[in-house]
């Protein structure tokens, strides 16, 4: 089974985010812990897009909807708020051109009185092949609206989605003249490419007036709360902090609830809410799966004049109408400081030395010391590992004296780049900013509409292991592990060494995991006696026996995935395009070789983002994914025919597929419905899928089969246990026994 590895998500996320510039930005990062470790703090724009929906506007008795007609505000499915001042115009009928082998498609445009949101996709991106390329040689531009006058209209991003081989966004433009019915959306190049094009790739688009029965919901306008007064006194963080609902909208069987966390103070700014931290309880005190919608945005905000934090969150599950009550448990700020301390690197320093200083600073009642500065290995910056007291990260440090290229850093680290070369002389270090986090809580209440007949989302069947189950399983004291479960289990963890992803050897009793270096995607051979894993130089052979490590010949950082065949004979992996570049575009090709590594060659080329996964016991069949927009793809294809069987489908671009030891059944991720992680199993074919895991807050993710086929051992990222590796734990598929393995973290990615 293909694992998520540390460059492999690097490589998607930096083409997920789609940006006008292609780094790996905080937010990037966040994402990143997110796939890896499953404790995402949200602040990314990827979500998933759906298509303009016609369906009869049901909601006349909903209170205050008379109020919000009046305002001529609405809501469109898959294009946000428009306002109904001027009749909506939309575009006639999907466009879809094909420049060289690249497919263009512009499904879906809205235009009202203010502005016009568009949707599009593009395939077949062509491959990245220079192994030199550097990120500015790559095309960020964003595609302009041309009116028939020539005038050229820039775009913002509302969303975006990345699946290797192709990309869609949402753009949002001013408003197309009221005039005018045409326009064109000018590419002057394909975001991510190498190289510009000849010539700007022109979309033609035509507009008519929207049918009268096209369903745009209405936005119920909710109370203002009555501002309560302050005393003159300071006032704590938290009581300078003000929950409020505005508004919500019912459509599709859902809430979309509108509101903000704001603030009069300066000396802050509102900066993150956790996903676990904020809550939605209905009348009788039932939870309700909310998940936040960064799409979305009151369109009331800008008319605020506190400093404000909008929040847009959708309902994903059934609850019970009336007074319902949103409570947010903790928030993250960001403040500004001065502090500073100075630092003589002396007059040799060298790129890659390391001084040790451990210098405390005080900030604002909180500790940061300073433990460890390095003189980066190119020698143009300089990099501090921290540690602090309480609630506190995200520490940014400056030199304010010497112009910098940028810099950056995260919880335990920080760092800057000069843009003149490395200074002379004592530095004098600033820290600027930092996050802490302040603890609520906020709440406020709201009178939930009745879910409408007919739309009321399907409740999720029950799984194996849940929340509750896994806190008993941990309450119930040490559990034994099945004495018939034995053999050797192939780990990828984080290390504190070096907080990179290590390949790692262990049995079930719970023996010291062996290091075997760093890399990820451990495959053992059915022998046991030859290890294949992935590195940043390529996949390397590691003999199990005398510890020898060597490269695979002709394989690169972005080959990814190896997988031994059941008779050990025959090693399937992954080929990326030819480049090393984070983020570049292009397919990843289904390869097998020979046990040695020799005679390698396609299996699958057809420019698709296509994953090895596991092989039947037949030897002949190997299970394959292809991500597409909305998920993953999941095919069987005949090593010696080269036939293809299409088998299912899952809603989640990086899961992956576990083939039982019998080869009739599949375990697999997917998410539910509030953007919570589940593991389901089924047959090969998609039929009889049952609910395993479904722990949410918690998240549990790589199920991977016992070698009796009777349990899967999955990772479990409970954070009150460890906030950045998950937890091993084993579920029988029959019984649902749930035993959790204390003594072992990280992803299991071979069983022999």
């Amino acid at each position: 089974m293909n694992k998520h590895t540390s460059n492999q998500l690097l490589d998607e996320l930096a083409r997920e985010s789609l940006g006008q510039d292609i780094n790996l930005s905080s937010d990037l990062m966040i994402k990143v812990r997110k796939e890896k470790n499953k404790n995402m703090k949200k602040r990314t724009l990827i979500t998933s897009l759906a298509v303009l929906s016609l369906v009869v506007a049901i909601l006349l008795s909903v209170p205050s909807v008379v109020q919000a007609i009046q305002r001529l505000l609405g809501y469109i499915p898959g294009v946000g708020f428009v306002e109904e001042s001027v009749p909506l115009r939309i575009l006639q009928e999907a466009v879809e051109i094909k420049h060289k082998e690249i497919k263009v498609l512009v499904s879906q445009a809205v235009t009202d009185s203010e502005h016009m949101r568009l949707f599009y996709q593009v395939e077949n991106l062509p491959v990245v092949d220079a192994e030199t390329i550097q990120t500015q040689d790559l095309c960020h531009a964003l595609p302009k609206l041309k009116l028939p006058d020539g005038t050229l209209l820039d775009s913002k991003t509302i969303a975006g989605n990345f699946w290797g081989s192709g990309y869609s966004r949402q753009l949002e433009f001013t408003a197309l003249p009221a005039q005018e019915n045409s326009a064109t959306l000018v590419l002057s190049c394909f975001e991510g490419s190498q190289s510009k094009e000849d010539k700007a790739v022109e979309v033609a688009l035509t507009f008519v007036q929207a049918p009268v029965d096209m369903t745009v919901y209405p936005i119920v306008e909710l109370p203002t709360p009555t501002a309560q007064a302050t005393t003159q006194a300071p006032l704590a963080l938290v009581d300078q902090i003000s929950l409020i609902l505005n508004k919500y909208v019912q459509a599709e069987g859902q809430l979309i609830l509108i509101g903000a966390l704001s603030t009069d103070s300066e000396d802050f700014t509102l900066s993150l809410i956790e996903e676990p931290d904020i809550h939605l309880t209905d009348a009788l005190g039932n939870n309700v799966v909310i998940f936040e919608d960064y799409t979305l945005q009151d369109p009331e905000v800008g008319n605020r004049s506190a400093q404000y934090m909008p929040l847009t969150y959708r309902t994903a599950g059934s609850y019970v109408p009336g007074e319902a009550k949103l409570m947010i448990d903790r928030v993250w700020i960001d403040r500004n400081s001065d502090v500073s301390f100075t630092f003589d690197p002396g007059s040799n320093s060298q790129p890659g030395q390391i001084w040790t200083i451990n210098k405390t600073l005080e900030v604002d009642g909180h500790e940061v010391t300073i433990k460890e500065i390095t003189r980066s290995l190119r020698g143009e910056g300089l990099s501090f590992s921290y540690q602090t007291t309480g609630d506190v990260t995200n520490v940014s440090m400056m030199d304010l004296e010497h112009p910098l290229l940028g810099g950056g850093g995260g919880s335990d680290s920080t760092g800057f780049s000069y843009l003149d070369g490395f200074p002379t002389g004592v530095i004098t270090v600033t820290l600027i900013s930092y996050s802490v986090q302040v603890t609520g809580p906020w709440q406020t209440s709201v009178d939930l509409p009745a879910i409408t007949v007919g739309s009321a989302p399907t409740p999720l069947p029950g799984a194996c292991l849940t929340q509750s189950a896994w806190t008993s399983a941990l309450n119930s004291g040490s559990q034994q592990i099945p004495a018939d479960l034995g053999g050797q289990l192939i780990l990828e963890n984080i290390l504190p060494s070096d907080n990179l992803y290590h390949v790692m050897s262990t049995t079930t009793s719970g023996s010291i995991p062996l290091d075997l270096g760093l890399g990820d995607e451990g495959s053992l051979s059915p022998d046991g006696k030859t290890l294949i894993f992935s590195t940043d130089e390529g996949l390397v052979f590691r003999d199990m026996v005398s510890g020898d490590i060597s490269l695979v010949a002709g394989t690169s950082r972005r080959d990814r995935g190896a997988i031994w065949s059941p008779d050990g004979s025959l090693i399937a992996f992954s080929k990326g395009p030819a480049s090393g570049l984070i983020g570049a575009p292009g397919p990843y090709e289904l390869m097998i070789m020979d046990a040695d590594g020799s005679n390698q060659r396609y299996l699958l080329a057809n420019n698709g983002s296509n994953t090895a996964q596991a092989w039947l016991p037949d030897g002949k069949t190997l299970i394959y994914t292809t991500r597409q927009a909305d998920g993953v793809v999941v095919q069987s294809i005949n090593i010696e025919t080269g036939a293809v069987l299409l088998l299912t489908q899952v809603n989640y671009q990086n899961a992956g597929i576990a083939v039982s030891p019998d080869g009739k059944q599949i375990a697999y991720e997917a998410m539910l419905p509030g953007d919570r992680y589940g593991v389901y199993i089924s047959n090969l074919d998609g039929s009889n899928a049952r609910l395993i895991a479904n722990a949410d807050p918690i998240v549990v993710t790589e199920p991977y089969w016992s070698p009796d086929g009777h349990w899967l051992m999955m990772s479990v990222q409970d954070t009150s246990l460890s906030e950045y590796m998950p937890t091993l734990a084993l579920v029988n598929v029959e019984s649902c026994q749930i035993i959790p393995v204390m003594s072992l973290q990280g992803y299991v990615t071979s069983w022999k």
